[in-house]
Order: C-alpha cells, then structure tokens, then sequence
C-alpha cells in the first residue's frame, strides 16, 4: 500500500483495525509508559504495519496485532508481548 493510496475497506475490516491497533498501544504503555513524541512514533509505525497488511489481505486479528508489534519493536528497545 502506498502512502498516497486511495484504499477503502469494509466497516468489519476497520473494526480488525482499530482493535490491532489499540491492543498494540495497550501492550506498549504496559510494559514501560510512552511519552507523547514516542507515543506519536509508535502510533505511526504501528498504523502503516497494521494497513499495510490489509492491504495486502490479512484478517487474523492477532496476526495483525503481532504484525503492528514486530514493527516497532526496534522502536522501543524492549520486548512487547
């Protein structure tokens, strides 16, 4: 998926989005808490992993959650569940 991309998905899919993404927020702030510049990096980071692989057709929820995760873990230094 490209930056510039006009892709549209379903409200279901949205939904799978929005809940990979909230989970790898919570997992971060619960292993060590995010001030608001890391915040914002990690949220970025996490957002273009987790539409990228839906682009790309993934649904598995906890897929996406552990795609978002993997593209930040360098990111953050620590291990994130």
């Amino acid at each position: 998926m490209s930056p510039n991309s006009n892709a549209l998905f379903p409200p279901e899919t949205l939904k799978l989005v929005n809940s990979a993404f909230n989970e790898c927020l919570d997992a971060a702030e619960g292993e060590q808490p995010l001030d608001d510049k890391a915040r914002a990096a990690f949220q970025v980071r996490v957002a273009r992993a987790v539409l990228r692989a839906v682009a790309a057709g993934e649904r598995d929820p906890e897929k996406l959650k552990a795609i978002g995760l993997e593209s930040v873990r360098a990111l953050s230094g620590s291990e994130l569940p």
